[in-house]
């Protein structure tokens, strides 16, 4: 039992060489937190552009949406009201495109594509918004009543 205290005793005594040992380990421990921090940082990053394209996508789209409503509710110079009545007269599964409601289809972020559709008893606005980079597309619809405009609901599809 003495034997093994005084080689520890001589070990713990001994300080030639002691420090470098030391000085690799805290050395290396740091390397590891500070490689850890700079990896967990770049995914953040990564993590918050991708959530502010994908937010950018739906607010193209959802401003689409609300061009062609603002479009569909114009007056008419037909015969009809608004515009939407001229749709809506049209009959079922009657579709029109951006193009026919002039809305413009490329913003500085994004393009939106918007489709018109008459269904049974509502009237639906499609859009799908594609990024300018490619990094992210939405698709989003909006639904509102033929029989009362101010019925409606939102699809996020």
């Amino acid at each position: 039992m003495n034997f093994i205290k005084n080689k520890i005793y001589r070990i713990i005594d001994n300080e030639n060489g002691f420090s470098l040992p030391i000085v690799l380990i805290v050395f290396i421990v740091f390397s590891i937190l500070f490689t850890s921090a700079i990896f967990v940082t770049q995914v953040n990053t990564s993590q918050i552009d991708s959530q502010e394209d994908n937010l950018r996508a739906y607010y193209v789209a959802r401003s689409g949406i609300d061009m062609a409503y603002a479009a569909l509710m114009q007056e008419d110079t037909g015969g009809y009201n608004l515009k939407v009545d001229r749709l809506i007269d049209q009959g079922l599964n009657s579709t029109i495109n951006h193009n026919d409601l002039n809305v413009p289809q490329v913003n500085p972020i994004g393009t939106v594509d918007i489709t018109v559709t008459v269904l049974a008893d509502e009237v639906e606005i499609h859009a799908e918004s594609q990024m300018i980079d490619d990094s992210e597309t939405d698709r989003l619809t909006f639904y509102f009543k033929k029989d009362n405009y101010s019925k409606n609901r939102w699809e996020n599809k």
